[in-house]
């Protein structure tokens, strides 16, 4: 049997957001999120919530703000990992914006700030905003084509 297969049944995505956790055992509790999947959330925090409570989850996503009920599956030091349990129109949300955040992420370059031995660091920077900015626009037009698509579809 192969070692590290990753048995996830959705892929992850990076997501740096503020979090709350309402906890029955700790009250509330801020973090910040590492990433994101269809299913749950990491997040880092500075106190210990019990693996296998319920929790309340508060945390932003870029529609807008989210609220769910999430099992608390693991720990690793102060990180934790959220199973999302309820919810299904916080769900929706969630799976547009892991749709939209593996389309934005597999267009970043690997290196932002790899440069010519000819360039500068500022020249650097400005050519890596002006291809976000073009980025930014090809993903504004793939979410409009894809929404007239479902509503077509529908």
């Amino acid at each position: 049997m192969p070692a590290d297969i990753d048995a996830r049944r959705h892929p992850r995505f990076k997501l740096e957001v503020d979090s709350s956790i309402h906890s029955r055992t700790c009250v509330m509790l801020n973090g910040r999120s590492v990433d994101i999947s269809e299913s749950g959330i990491a997040a880092m925090l500075r106190l210990e919530v019990p693996v296998g409570e319920v929790v309340e989850l508060n945390f932003s996503l870029p529609s807008g703000p989210a609220t769910t009920r999430a099992l608390v599956r693991q720990r690793n030091a102060f990180r934790y990992g959220f199973e999302f349990v309820d919810s299904h129109s916080v769900r929706k949300i969630v799976r547009r914006t892991c749709r939209d955040l593996a389309v934005e992420q597999s267009l970043m370059p690997t290196d932002c700030f790899q440069h010519h031995e000819n360039s500068s660091p500022d020249t650097t920077i400005t050519l890596f905003r002006e291809e976000a900015e073009r980025c930014r626009q090809w993903i504004a037009a793939l979410k409009t084509a894809t929404d007239v698509f479902s509503r077509k579809s529908r």
